[in-house]
């Protein structure tokens, strides 16, 4: 029974070290800057593939190659890599 109650509040601590810890830039992909200082907000961003620009989660362009989803800055980015795709993969 102690060996039970030691592994919940273990994995209670890892549970909220990885949600809102240092866990939660490494899961969610952010930077110190993104949740250091600033307005408080939540910016998730991806990199388009064809241009390398950065563009906000919310934002992008959707695609969806194979088991991923791509995010595109724009329309033509999108374009552009399925005229192409093993270029950019």
């Amino acid at each position: 029974m102690e060996l039970t109650a030691t592994l919940l509040v273990f994995a209670f601590v890892f549970y909220i070290l990885m949600r809102w810890g240092c866990g939660a830039r490494m899961v969610h992909g952010l930077t110190a800057a993104d949740t250091e200082g600033g307005a408080g907000e939540l910016r998730l961003e991806a990199t388009d593939p064809v241009c390398g620009m950065r563009v906000e989660v919310g934002d992008a362009v959707l695609l969806e190659h194979g088991s991923r989803v791509i995010r595109f800055c724009s329309e033509d980015c999108r374009k552009r890599f399925l005229a192409h795709p093993d270029a950019y993969v």
